[in-house]
Order: structure tokens, then sequence, then C-alpha cells
């Protein structure tokens, strides 16, 4: 690709491998989330494995993953800040939605009303995202293909309730992860053409960001490192719970 004119619309390509690793990584924290939210337990548990997995893992990682598959002829970087702030929303929100739908996992309401809340949040992380991107464009956005991501990161969300709290069996688990991983990857490559990147002569990058091409793999990794000690820690935590 080559480097636009000031003025011109930037030409995109994805890397495929990272578009298939961002989906594996959703799939695989979609699994976990479903687990540890119907697995036995106290109540906190329920919550806050579960938002780590889904919101830091099958949704924030996927999400970084998928914006760092995104090759553009410019140089990209990430401001921590809005990096950071985003993963803390997402895990933040996943929780608020979790605690809401435990409550009472057999009303509808209350998962519709988890759905909404952990759906928001999702599209704030997603979209504080894009703003944290470094680089010589400006973002011009399709508010109709806005509107559309938001209508996916809600009924995903709400799905993913509903799943969490209604599938038992391991095989269950995994066809609801997929689902959940296509819908995880729909929301965000839908917010993505929701972005025309214009090149400009200047823009003003953070003093504090971060760039390099192995990024995306390495989040990749903590992420799947996370998962395990999550699903670790679930099983050592049941297995000191049941009777002698």
């Amino acid at each position: 690709m080559n480097t636009p004119a000031v003025g011109a619309v930037v030409d995109y390509q994805y890397d495929l491998a990272l578009v298939a690793l961002s989906f594996v990584i959703s799939v695989l924290g979609s699994y976990v989330a479903l687990s540890l939210a119907s697995a036995r337990g106290k109540e906190r548990d329920k919550v806050f494995g579960p938002a780590v997995a889904l919101g830091g893992c099958a949704i924030w990682s996927m999400h970084f993953i998928g914006m760092a598959a995104y090759k553009t002829p410019l140089y990209v970087s990430y401001a921590i800040l809005p990096a950071a702030l985003s993963l803390a929303i997402a895990i933040a929100i996943t929780g608020v939605g979790f605690r809401l739908a435990v409550r009472g996992p057999d009303k509808l309401v209350n998962l519709v009303l988890g759905g909404v809340v952990i759906g928001a949040g999702v599209v704030a992380m997603h979209y504080l995202g894009m703003l944290g991107l470094d680089l010589r464009a400006v973002i011009e956005w399709n508010w109709l293909t806005i509107a559309a991501s938001v209508a996916i990161a809600v009924v995903a969300a709400t799905v993913a309730l509903w799943l969490a709290f209604n599938v038992k069996s391991t095989a269950q688990r995994l066809v609801a992860a997929v689902v959940m991983g296509v819908a995880v990857c729909a929301m965000h490559y839908t917010g993505m053409a929701a972005a025309t990147l214009i090149c400009v002569a200047t823009v003003q990058r953070s003093t504090y960001s971060i760039d390099g091409p192995f990024l995306a793999y390495l989040i990749f990794f903590i992420a799947l490192i996370t998962l395990a000690a999550s699903m670790v820690y679930d099983r050592l935590g049941n297995a000191g719970t049941q009777p002698a």
C-alpha cells in the first residue's frame, strides 16, 4: 500500500492471521466465562471470574488484536491511557452486567438489563480504543454502521448472559462459545467498518504510546495465561468446597 496524500482516504487491509487469532481468543474467553458463570461457588466468583474472561479476554483482547490486524500504510501506535482505560471499562462493566444477572438469572428482565449494560460497556470500550490510535489521520464515522455495532453488542451480551446460566454440558458450552466468538467479532469488525481514515499532515502523538509488531501476539499469550489461571483457580476452589 502506498502512503496516501493529505486529504485522501487511507487504504487498509486485514492481516488474516491476526483476524483468526482474534476469533480464537474470543471463543476461548467466552468458553471460560460460560464455565465460570455456571460453576458452583460464591456469588462473587460468578461475577469477577466471568468479567475478566469475557470482558478482559474475549472482548478487550479480541478488540486489540483485531485493531492490530487492521493494516494501513501509516505508522500506528496506541496511546497507553485510553488502552488501559478501555480494558478497565470492559472488565468493570461486564462485571456489573453479570452482577445484575446473577441475582435473578431465571428472570428475562435481569438478563436483558445486564445485556444492555454489558453491550454499552463493549461499545464504550471499542470506540475509546479507536480514539486511542496514534496515526497521521483523522476518523470520519458512519453513524448508521455505528448503530448497527451497538445493536450487535447489546444482543450479543444478552445472549451471552442467557447462555452463561442455561448451558450445562461441555458440548453445549463449546457451541455457545463459538456463537459468542462470532458475535463479539461481528461487533468489532462492524465497528471498524464505521471508521474511514482521512490522511492529514500532522497529528500530535501521545507522549505515552506503545507499538511494535509483536504486541498483538503478546496480548494473546497474556490472555491465554489469564484464562488458564482462572480455570485452575476455579477448579481448586470447587475442590475445596466438595464434601469430604
